[in-house]
């Protein structure tokens, strides 16, 4: 903490009268109650939103000692937080469980993402807060579809709504789409960042389609090349070059 001079804040008058009982010590005067109130309420939603990130690394498949290193965290504190997140998770999975039987399907459950659930080997549901998140995914995807991007396809509800409503949450099935998510991404080769880079492409192209069709939200695909993906790019590149300079030494 910086200790400041009490001159340079305190009114002459005021200074004076704190003097009566305090004659050149220092002192700590505290928060109010509503700031300190406050302050932790926001450390708080902080750890949550923390919390909740490190989970989704884990379901992706992220290794304890990976998660670790990315939060300066201990492995125990890692796997004490996972532990929490899934107990919290249970309960939702019982709305899960509601929200399949409503669209008539069976499987095994399996969290994937914070709001996204395996169903079986087919199925992917997943839990919107938002109303406007939903309708623009919908409709994205709807676009993406029909112009053979490959996107999962929206399971329509038995009375053929796109999206299924409850009391508190919007639910969208699609099918699932083969593969998995790629957690290390130095274990990729030259030609599978040039297959991404042919998707990101075509991907381009979708989306001039959805624009006429549409309304999206500000973002630049050329942006996001520039920055985050151009600098993973570039440090996967940086290792390559080094493991082959070590095979040809």
């Amino acid at each position: 903490m910086k200790y400041k001079n009490a001159k340079d804040i305190f009114p002459d008058e005021i200074l004076r009268e704190i003097m009566k009982y305090v004659d050149g010590q220092y002192i700590y005067i505290p928060k109010k109650k509503e700031n300190n109130n406050k302050v932790i309420t926001e450390y708080r939603q902080e750890i949550d939103i923390r919390n909740s990130k490190i989970y989704e690394h884990y379901l992706i498949g992220m290794k304890y000692s990976e998660i670790a290193k990315m939060y300066c965290l201990s492995e125990k504190s890692v796997r004490r937080i996972v532990l929490n997140e899934k107990k919290k998770m249970k309960q939702k999975q019982v709305n899960v469980q509601q929200v399949m039987t409503k669209y008539g399907i069976e499987g095994d459950i399996k969290q994937i993402y914070s709001t996204a659930w395996n169903i079986g080997d087919e199925f992917v549901l997943k839990k919107y807060v938002n109303y406007e998140e939903l309708k623009r995914n919908v409709d994205v995807l709807s676009i993406l579809y029909s112009e053979q991007i490959p996107v999962p396809k929206i399971i329509a509800t038995p009375n053929n709504e796109k999206y299924l409503k409850d009391k508190e949450n919007y639910w969208l099935l699609t099918t699932k789409l083969k593969g998995c998510n790629i957690v290390n991404v130095n274990k990729c080769n030259e030609q599978w960042f040039f297959k991404m880079g042919e998707i990101i492409a075509r991907l381009h192209l979708a989306f001039d389609e959805c624009e006429g069709k549409i309304k999206c939200w500000n973002n630049s695909l050329l942006g996001e090349m520039e920055s985050w993906i151009r600098k993973n790019i570039y440090e996967y590149d940086k290792k390559l070059s080094i493991k082959t300079s070590l095979k040809i030494l």
